[in-house]
């Protein structure tokens, strides 16, 4: 068989939508003559914005397309609390401090690194509990193995892992949720919001901004509340027992606000759950779980998500996983043959909250 010749009449038209092609396509990475100058004059911040900004190959692009509103957040305060601990402490007061270039970082030792994560620690002096300095160093790693990815410098930082300690699983006892109710009844809303945490388990950061356009009906006429997960980025549909749907109309009778929680977020705040509202709300919760006798509930509406985990997959394995949205594939194919039926039949058959063989363990 004959080969046959592509002809192309235009060359210069074909050549110039290659060149446009391959523009689009090839990573933006730093050019052979800017590496070693572009390392010694940028600092950790500089190099985010310029891959935010598009000059160079933005982080996570190819594989997550895209970064979410959660995920940008956590990595910028990750380079806030960089920059605080990388301060020395005879750097004049009224100057900024940028922060170490990406040529110190590629040179120092192991050693700096571990000093910096050391510091941030409660235990040494520190602001962060080792939860949070573990998920700095996390984030900051993501930053310092895309700038070699893209040839910003020649080697990522080395540092030892951070121990995060034995966290024990905090979740509300049936007594304790009974006494919290009882306690925010002079707060309704906060009263409702409380019941879809143990009920439904949307983040906090989600569970405040949801919308009356949130509550919608599937085909056959069941309610469900869909939001996408500031967090992930995923799209959730939960299900809605009927009482939580009576609850929920109940409490949307008393205002008008397009919002189901008007006035305990800010819609408009890039970082809501630390606007002045989420403080405000934080602190009036925390006030009637010490009415309450609830002391060592450091984040109540994380502890509420926990208990809503916990109360399904007491009640069918599974559930819970799919309807926190870790998993909204799971409760899959793989294990029942119609998962959305079988979490619609987990929200409809849970019991009354009570100790459980599972949450027993927890307490």
């Amino acid at each position: 068989m004959s080969a046959v010749a592509i002809r192309i009449h235009d060359t210069d038209a074909y050549s110039r939508w290659a060149e446009q092609e391959l523009a689009k396509h090839q990573p933006k990475i730093v050019p052979e003559s800017l590496r070693e100058q572009y390392a010694k004059l940028t600092t950790l911040r500089q190099f985010y914005t310029d891959c935010v900004t598009g000059r160079w190959e933005p982080i996570g692009r190819m594989k997550t397309k895209g970064r979410s509103n959660g995920t940008l957040a956590k990595e910028r305060n990750a380079i806030n609390r960089f920059e605080e601990y990388t301060r020395p402490d005879d750097w004049p007061a009224e100057e900024t401090w940028p922060g170490p270039t990406l040529h110190v970082l590629s040179q120092v030792s192991a050693s700096y690194l571990d000093g910096v994560f050391l510091r941030m620690l409660k235990s040494n002096g520190g602001k962060l509990a080792p939860s949070t300095v573990k998920s700095t160093r996390s984030h900051l790693s993501t930053i310092w193995n895309h700038a070699v990815e893209v040839c910003a410098m020649p080697r990522k930082p080395a540092s030892s892992p951070v121990e995060r300690g034995e966290e024990k699983v905090r979740i509300y006892t049936p007594e304790q949720a009974e006494a919290t109710f009882r306690a925010l009844e002079i707060f309704p809303a906060l009263r409702v919001a409380y019941w879809i945490g143990l009920h439904v388990g949307p983040r906090s950061i989600d569970l405040f901004l949801l919308e009356r356009k949130s509550l919608v009906k599937d085909a056959m006429g069941r309610r469900l509340l869909e939001f996408t997960s500031r967090k992930t980025g995923k799209h959730q549909a939960i299900p809605l027992s009927k009482e939580t749907c009576e609850i929920l109309d109940a409490w949307l009778a008393t205002h008008d606000s397009p919002f189901i929680f008007p006035g305990l977020s800010d819609p408009k705040s890039e970082e809501p759950e630390k606007s002045y509202r989420a403080r405000t709300r934080n602190s009036l919760m925390k006030q009637c779980l010490t009415m309450a006798g609830i002391t060592d509930m450091p984040k109540p509406w994380q502890s509420a998500r926990a208990t809503c985990n916990e109360r399904y997959e007491s009640h069918m394995p599974g559930t819970g996983a799919f309807i926190l949205g870790h998993e909204l594939r799971g409760v899959n194919a793989r294990n029942y043959r119609s998962p959305n039926e079988v979490v619609h039949k987990a929200v409809n058959t849970l019991p009354p909250y009570s100790h459980m063989a599972r949450q027993r363990q927890l307490f």
